[in-house]
């Protein structure tokens, strides 16, 4: 198997549900998604190539600061499915193309 048939990306969410819960117990926060402000920059540190990323798609594509924040809350969750603490740039631009994909 490559590791990505129904049983292991079931497995895949339930951990990165663990991560989310374990990092918001406490503050009746679930779900990545549920982050907002200040909460949002706490929980969604990104190293400075994603900042500089997000910045820079920010300014050429014309998004909003919700739209920013939306991006932002996707990449916190894709690098959770990956186990990871900081937003790199991949987790970025793996958020933008799902928000391109979704106003296209």
């Amino acid at each position: 198997m490559d590791g990505n048939d129904s049983a292991s990306m079931r497995e895949r969410v339930r951990r990165a549900h663990d991560l989310q819960l374990g990092r918001y117990q406490g503050m009746g926060i679930h779900w990545n998604s549920q982050l907002s402000g200040k909460w949002l920059r706490q929980f969604a540190p990104l190293t400075p190539a994603a900042n500089t990323l997000l910045d820079t798609a920010f300014e050429q594509l014309g998004m909003s600061m919700r739209a920013r924040d939306r991006i932002l809350k996707l990449a916190r969750t894709i690098a959770d499915l990956e186990e990871t603490q900081q937003i790199d740039t991949v987790h970025i631009a793996e958020a933008i193309q799902y928000r391109q994909l979704d106003r296209g």
